[in-house]
């Protein structure tokens, strides 16, 4: 296996995300003594959110190579799925302002957004939130704006984009709840 070729592919994607991460500046770190110390945006919005989830499949890729390096094969799965489901939430997040996203996409993400950042709001006592949508509603909004987008271009498909990304999601989720074999998985591209 060519290893580096890996690392030479994740290369610009990682360039572009440092890029955008000095564009948006730096977060501030709050020291105070209670559960919510750590480093925070003053104003963030749907650009950091966007910045956070992609930042985070960089390094699950990055992730992903090591453990394979190492012999881990199987396990590339786990972390190619947390790949997969940051990706779709950046271009969810991304395309929110696309001439054809609806109103209700765009009113979606701007909740999740909020509450992707309101976990300083809680009390010592209170775990942090989980985020209140699933991930077929965002393959159902962000499928909608790619459809609409390859309808336009002319390009045909099959299937939905919602179905493609829900197929490959479902995949990985179920080969890390130990529902799918790694054989399984080498179906996806026939999904």
């Amino acid at each position: 296996m060519d290893w580096s070729r890996l690392e030479e592919d994740i290369e610009i994607p990682r360039l572009v995300v440092e890029g955008f991460s000095r564009l948006l500046g730096p977060p501030i770190f709050c020291n105070s003594a209670g559960s919510d110390r750590g480093y925070r945006y003053s104003k963030p919005g749907t650009a950091h959110f966007c910045l956070l989830k992609a930042a985070k499949a960089i390094v699950a890729f990055r992730s992903a190579i090591c453990v394979a390096r190492a012999g881990y094969f199987t396990e590339v799965a786990t972390l190619m799925r947390v790949v997969a489901e940051c990706c779709t939430f950046v271009e969810w997040a991304a395309n929110s302002s696309a001439e054809q996203a609806t109103d209700e996409h765009r009113i979606r993400v701007e909740k999740l957004v909020a509450e992707y950042f309101s976990d300083h709001e809680r009390t010592d006592e209170e775990l942090p939130r989980a985020l209140k949508i699933r991930q077929i509603e965002i393959h159902d909004m962000h499928g909608q704006v790619l459809d609409v987008t390859m309808a336009s271009e002319g390009i045909e498909s099959k299937k939905s984009a919602s179905e493609l990304m829900s197929s490959i999601y479902v995949r990985y989720s179920k080969y890390i709840h130990a529902g799918a074999t790694p054989k399984q998985l080498n179906c996806m591209g026939n999904a």
